[in-house]
């Protein structure tokens, strides 16, 4: 039985803002946004996008950063597909240089013989933004980073058009927090799994 064809677009999926309420206490910190998407369109299972981002007590709104800073993906999808969305741990030059050789590791398939030095690494100071890197198989030493949140929004393209459309994803906690002090009992702040808090973003067509 035939089928109607499913709708297919070009999308720009940009980072709006980001709040985690378990967050709220800290200070200024910078973190790995994961974005993926799952399964975007025929014989493609998935394409992903790293950010480095800064929060401030917890929040991280994208309407000062440049494109490179916030722009996750200008991809084409077909139909419905999957956004998936993780948070690390604060990071320091030495995350972002593990993270690199793990999701290189893990997304790309190339020739066994390509070595690390023929990859230059920025600085901290001059990542806005995180593209591809190609390693070898060989660099994957490191476990998967640590995510503080994570979660996952079903998308259709039929849904977008030119005009730029909102979306928020519901972070859920992948650890427990517990606080306590001196002059208090222990308080549960946030437990694994539970929600806390969400992510924009604005994506068109074009």
């Amino acid at each position: 039985m035939a089928t109607a064809k499913q709708a297919k677009q070009n999308l720009q999926i940009m980072l709006s803002s980001i709040d985690v309420p378990s967050l709220h206490r800290s200070g200024t910190n910078r973190h790995l946004l994961t974005t993926e998407l799952v399964w975007p369109r025929t014989g493609i299972a998935k394409r992903s996008s790293v950010l480095t981002i800064p929060l401030t007590r917890g929040v991280c709104v994208t309407d000062i950063m440049s494109l490179a800073g916030k722009l996750c993906f200008k991809e084409t999808c077909e139909g419905c597909f999957g956004l998936y969305v993780g948070l690390s741990e604060t990071i320091t030059a030495t995350n972002i240089r593990k993270f690199l050789r793990y999701f290189a590791g893990k997304s790309v398939d190339i020739l066994s013989d390509m070595v690390e030095d023929a990859v230059p690494v920025p600085k901290l100071d001059d990542i806005a933004a995180l593209p591809m890197v190609y390693l070898s198989k060989q660099l994957l030493t490191t476990a998967d980073p640590s995510l503080i949140v994570e979660g996952s929004l079903d998308l259709d393209t039929q849904d977008f058009t030119e005009s730029p459309k909102e979306i928020t994803v519901q972070l859920f906690s992948r650890r427990s927090i517990v606080r306590q002090s001196r002059s208090q009992k222990a308080q549960t702040i946030v437990r694994e799994k539970e929600p806390d808090g969400q992510a924009v973003f604005t994506v068109c067509a074009y």
